[in-house]
């Protein structure tokens, strides 16, 4: 379940573009907003009929949440799964956000082109989810996390190749693009998912510290990548590398 809710969400995240480059060609900046108030209303009439009216009451000890975040931050291997996840959360987010720079700003492509990169992008994502809810019936998610970090280094490998050699063109950046995408959606869930299973019981507390650590950690990285200037791409490339590179030797520490 965790594979098709992140597949799903971040497919969403990258064929976004699309929707917003034809409501602003069309209708304007100004209907973006009248979107989100149409999405908003869709949510709450779809939340009034699907959830319960009354919440279900169970006679049970309150919980402490400041006692249980302690134990949850305090848990080293939730920590360290939660940091794999940040680290290619990180790697997406970075990308996804300076995409307008690399595609249209220095490929000169349109707003419909670029949506319809992104499009591309956002199907291989979906398609990564496939792989992945494939995948994890035949092997454990150690060795999932692996070859999903793997892949990410290979994306990084060859998008420093493409930067170094001058050979940036909308396919050969779609390449390193599309493995990278490969490699979250293989990662992400699986480490989530092992993380969360150390705090099943605790579920929310859990989930809240994990995302944040995830959130933090993908803003701070977006915005040291904003300030590399024209070394934007080799950045990107090099921190797919480490960050591969740093994944694989925690995910090696997990358990000790």
């Amino acid at each position: 379940m965790r594979i098709y809710y992140m597949t799903l969400s971040g497919s969403f995240v990258a064929l976004s573009p699309l929707l917003g480059s034809w409501l602003q060609t069309t209708f304007d900046w100004q209907a973006s907003f009248y979107g989100f108030a149409l999405m908003a209303l869709g949510m709450f009439i779809h939340t009034q009929v699907i959830l319960p009216s009354k919440a279900v009451s169970h006679r049970r000890k309150p919980i402490s949440v400041l006692r249980t975040l302690k134990s949850v931050i305090g848990n080293r291997d939730f920590i360290r799964y939660w940091w794999i996840a940040a680290l290619v959360f990180a790697c997406y987010f970075a990308l996804i956000s300076v995409t307008p720079l690399i595609f249209m700003d220095e490929l000169k492509l349109s707003e419909y082109q670029y949506a319809l990169v992104l499009m591309v992008y956002g199907l291989a994502y979906f398609l990564g989810g496939i792989v992945a809810s494939t995948v994890q019936k035949h092997i454990s998610l150690t060795l999932q996390i692996n070859i999903g970090l793997g892949l990410l280094g290979v994306a990084g490998v060859l998008l420093a190749l493409i930067v170094n050699y001058e050979a940036m063109t909308t396919i050969t950046l779609l390449i390193p693009m599309l493995i990278s995408a490969l490699a979250v959606t293989l990662v992400r869930p699986a480490a989530i998912s092992a993380a969360m299973l150390l705090f099943s019981t605790s579920a929310g507390t859990a989930a809240s510290a994990g995302n944040s650590i995830m959130f933090i950690t993908a803003a701070v990285s977006s915005a040291a990548l904003a300030q590399t200037g024209d070394n934007l791409l080799m950045t990107i490339a090099v921190s797919y590398i480490v960050f591969s590179l740093w994944g694989l030797l925690t995910n090696t520490r997990i358990g000790r």
